[in-house]
């Protein structure tokens, strides 16, 4: 016995590939709102953000992408609210899931930290590891 099943017949053109799309992007904002809540100490609420450079430069980007956000403790203000910059964090995501405006573009992104203490942070927290494992 055999049962042909054609999913093409039962949607329009194009009804598949925007269902996909906004699919995608909801994932994008489940990893943006992961990243920033793993990241220390995002969640951890008694410690402090020094300047807030790694939580602000994470980035999603096209998987052809070289690029994504780089911040700098540099000669910014230290001891910032978690809070606020976990929310300064979210809103720089989201402006980067706001580029991929189609299908195709939503296929393959990654996730990108390019602060000069990201490696540091990694290895002490796992952020990237931990947000990776829930994502599999």
């Amino acid at each position: 016995m055999t049962v042909r099943i054609n999913i093409k017949s039962s949607f329009k053109r194009g009804e598949v590939d925007e269902f996909i799309f906004y699919h995608m992007k909801s994932i994008m904002e489940d990893l943006a709102q992961s990243i920033v809540r793993f990241t220390p100490p995002s969640y951890k609420k008694s410690a402090i953000v020094d300047t807030g450079a790694y939580i602000t430069s994470h980035s999603i980007v096209g998987s052809s992408s070289s690029g994504g956000r780089l911040r700098t403790a540099g000669s910014k203000p230290r001891k910032q609210n978690p809070d606020e910059k976990a929310a300064e964090a979210l809103d720089l995501l989201y402006s980067d899931m706001d580029k991929f405006t189609t299908f195709d573009s939503v296929r393959r992104f990654k996730l990108v930290n390019r602060s000069p203490h990201a490696e540091e942070v990694e290895e002490k927290y796992a952020v990237y590891e931990r947000v990776g494992a829930r994502f599999r």
